[in-house]
């Protein structure tokens, strides 16, 4: 059965998620192409990282950096973002890497099946070596790196 143009209509109207894992190198190079096309495209973009990376990145205008590796301040800052849409892209880095990964991304599944319905219109990429079944099967597009036998993280 085809989905008719409203369907189709309402459907670009909310976020798409998009999942980057594997234990190739890439994923959050890959995140930050996404987040600066949406920057050319004067979309604010807010990257959450689980690990730190280069300050630099911090300087871009409309691009809102922030680390937290603990779980439970993390999926406070993805509710905030989310319901919140003052943010047109959300990037969620390494979302493995935090102390409690695996019940933070049994959380942020849920919380994101929530919006699945919804009117929320905030691209989210998720990225990490493991992410979670719950936030793969959710996913709009999923993609895998891998290292392609030349050493990869």
């Amino acid at each position: 059965m085809s989905a008719t143009i409203a369907e189709i209509i309402s459907k670009h109207q909310q976020g798409i998620l998009l999942v980057y894992t594997g234990i190739g190198k890439g994923k959050t190079g890959a995140a930050l192409g996404q987040a600066m096309r949406a920057l050319g495209h004067d979309k604010k973009v807010f990257f959450l990282g689980c690990t730190e990376h280069d300050d630099a990145i911090k300087e871009l205008p409309g691009l809102t950096v922030v680390h937290k590796n603990n779980a439970g301040e993390l999926l406070q800052v993805v509710k905030q973002i989310l319901t919140s849409g003052s943010h047109e892209l959300l990037i969620i880095d390494a979302v493995d890497a935090t102390g409690t990964a695996s019940s933070l991304q049994e959380e942020l599944g849920e919380f994101l099946a929530s919006l699945k319905n919804s009117a929320q219109s905030t691209d989210i990429i998720v990225t990490g070596k493991t992410v979670a079944e719950k936030i793969v099967s959710l996913a709009d597009t999923v993609s895998f790196f891998t290292h392609g036998g030349k050493g990869g993280e």
